[in-house]
């Protein structure tokens, strides 16, 4: 199988990093039929929300995803898809600059 990177990995390594900036509160958010489509990982830094969808390398948005991921965008969070912690980084550093002090 190779060395594979795993989502959960990615998702971990990403919620250590979050929970590691100052004003920040990140959240893990948990299978299941009601959350159909929601992003893995949301939070709030500094008063803005962010919604980060997790996938490991390789693997692509479903449907219901991307939908979720656009109405989070229309309503103002940060959204993004990370295939790594440096994908998180990026999204939180460059989608949320003149926003926050990270």
């Amino acid at each position: 199988m190779g060395n594979r990177i795993s989502e959960d990995s990615i998702v971990k390594a990403s919620l250590r990093w979050l929970k590691s900036l100052p004003n920040c509160k990140a959240r893990k958010r948990r299978g299941g039929v009601s959350n159909r489509g929601e992003p893995d990982l949301y939070g709030c830094i500094n008063g803005v929300h962010f919604e980060i969808e997790v996938k490991a390398p390789g693997n692509r948005l479903t449907k219901h995803q991307k939908v979720r991921l656009e109405e989070w965008e229309e309503a103002g969070a940060i959204v993004g898809v990370s295939y790594s912690l440096e994908d998180t980084q990026n999204i939180i550093k460059y989608k949320l600059r003149g926003k926050c002090l990270i």
